[in-house]
């Protein structure tokens, strides 16, 4: 029997982590708000876990948590995120000039926005199912904020039939 002996180095006290530059981290935090509305819009919020949206970001587990501290506050972030981009296309300029109260129900009831998902504003998506009711007091609460202001800045943006905006 042949005996060996090694010398063994003790492991780091610390683990060393890696640098990411202020940049990167702001790279990161948009896409995972951008990979998460998607998902959420596509799945609802229940249907897709953070490891999936780490994933699909092509960024770590580790990283949404360097982000994010728990899945509802990215569903926030998400959230605000969807309603800004709802509202910067419901605001743009159409030929007959600003877009009226019709345009946007049009759009919305349509069987092409209720057959793709990838259409579906981020509001109706966490609306459906029971993602909202299981969420905290905290998230139902800022979701329903959010809502009201976007109603209200569309109802103050969006004109009549004639284009008219409302005061």
């Amino acid at each position: 029997m042949a005996l060996a002996i090694f010398r063994i180095k003790p492991a780091a006290t610390g683990s060393q982590s890696v640098k990411v530059t202020k940049e990167k981290s702001a790279e990161n935090r948009a896409a995972l708000i951008k990979t998460a509305a998607r998902m959420f819009r596509e799945r609802g919020i229940d249907g897709v876990g953070v490891a999936e949206i780490s994933k699909a970001a092509d960024l770590t587990h580790g990283a949404l948590y360097a982000q994010f501290p728990s899945k509802q506050a990215l569903v926030a972030e998400a959230l605000a995120h969807g309603l800004a981009r709802s509202h910067a296309s419901m605001t743009v300029p159409k030929p007959h000039g600003a877009p009226t109260l019709s345009d946007h129900l049009d759009l919305y009831l349509s069987l092409d926005h209720r057959d793709n998902a990838r259409a579906l504003t981020i509001v109706a998506a966490m609306m459906g199912g029971v993602a909202i009711a299981r969420a905290t007091a905290k998230s139902r609460s800022d979701l329903s904020d959010e809502i009201m202001t976007a109603v209200r800045r569309v109802l103050g943006e969006v004109g009549g039939e004639g284009g008219e905006p409302r005061n």
